[in-house]
């Protein structure tokens, strides 16, 4: 009962953020190492009891950085790796890591698991689409990933989805890199 509250609890803190970026996006802008928030994000990811053990792996240059949100980043990066685990079986692997590519800190989140549905891939990021299959038991209320697309533009940034069936999925996070002198905005 108490992870089943948690769950919603989740969905109504989705829902609302949601509706905070898409009116008021306001952010409290900072540089954060990206191996820090690799490891905060990882960290944030609540498991079932009966999980096997964390296979989360991380790849970071420690003197990278991200000019970001920090909570609203974690939240991103968390959202994603919860989902990787959530929508395949036991024993995926998931990989966080973090690089620049042509002005831009990519955020990438990658798994070994089936894949996205096909069916799914053109309208993922919208509101209250979902796999109507989990393995975990949990049902999923398609907010996460409306969060996450929020949160990214709200950044000036993108992401995106690579999936073949079978071969497990990567969720992209594309961040321009800004100066230092930037400040908070909204």
């Amino acid at each position: 009962m108490d992870r089943q509250a948690g769950l919603m609890a989740e969905a109504v803190i989705n829902l609302l953020e949601l509706a905070r970026l898409e009116h008021h996006p306001t952010l409290r802008l900072e540089t954060v190492p990206t191996s820090e928030l690799l490891r905060h994000a990882a960290s944030a990811v609540t498991r079932p009891p009966d999980a096997e053990p964390d296979r989360t792996h991380l790849d970071a240059d420690p003197h990278l950085e991200v000019r970001c949100d920090r909570r609203l980043m974690t939240r991103v990066l968390s959202n994603l790796v919860h989902n990787a685990y959530r929508h395949n079986p036991a024993g995926v692997e998931v990989s966080l890591s973090a690089t620049t590519c042509d002005g831009e800190v990519v955020l990438k989140c990658s798994d070994t698991g089936d894949g996205v549905p096909p069916e799914l891939r053109d309208r993922l990021f919208d509101e209250f689409t979902s796999s109507d299959e989990t393995t975990i038991g949990s049902p999923s209320y398609g907010l996460g990933l409306a969060f996450c697309k929020a949160a990214v533009e709200a950044h000036g940034g993108r992401i995106r989805c690579e999936s073949t069936p079978g071969d497990g999925a990567t969720f992209r996070v594309l961040i321009p890199i800004t100066s230092r002198e930037e400040g908070t905005h909204g």
